[in-house]
């Protein structure tokens, strides 16, 4: 078996290696982009080949994924656009996995400390009614939209961050998406 390596036509880098036959070998030798022998110490992304002197050439370690060899160093090829849909991607991620039991979440909206609902709300909460805060907004809900809200909110043994009574009630408290993240401990 003989050892090779494909590497990047456009920077050099190693894509991939492997080992193959003599026969496969001769048939892949041809290609621009095929070097063989190969030391078994050359790993992909890790190395580039030096076509001018035939040497392997250590690359700094990758920074990360998302990082591209230009032929002189790794680059971050994504727009500000990108960056900043990727930080949403991640915060919709934290925010999908984010729950809180009936007592934690009663506990942190009625805490003194945070003052979004009144202590005394917190435990009318906690046994599944309506807080006198938020009873405005369920009033002016059509009548079977508060009938599904009234029986989800008596059954609901855990608070999603985003379920819509939770984003529904924050909103109309004044809070914050990030407000209502601090609730949920994101």
């Amino acid at each position: 078996m003989v050892s090779f390596a494909v590497v990047s036509a456009e920077n050099a880098i190693v894509i991939g290696t492997g080992r193959t036959d003599a026969e496969c070998l001769a048939l892949l030798v041809g290609d621009d982009d095929v070097v063989s022998p190969v030391p078994d110490w050359v790993e992909d992304e890790k190395y580039r080949y030096d076509w001018a002197s035939g040497e392997w050439i250590a690359l700094p370690e990758k920074p990360g994924p998302w990082a591209k060899w230009d032929g002189g160093g790794w680059i971050d090829p994504r727009t500000q656009t990108d960056l900043a849909a990727e930080v949403e991607g991640a915060q919709q991620a934290r925010r999908a996995g984010a729950s809180l039991t009936r007592l934690e979440f009663a506990k942190r909206v009625s805490h003194p400390e945070t003052g979004i609902i009144q202590p005394s709300s917190g435990m009318i909460l906690l046994d599944g009614d309506v807080p006198p805060e938020l009873q405005p907004m369920v009033g002016s809900l059509p009548p079977a939209d508060q009938f599904d809200l009234i029986m989800d909110l008596k059954g609901a043994s855990q608070f999603d961050r985003l379920n819509p009574f939770v984003i529904a009630a924050g909103h109309y408290l004044g809070l914050t998406d990030e407000q209502i993240d601090a609730v949920f401990g994101i």
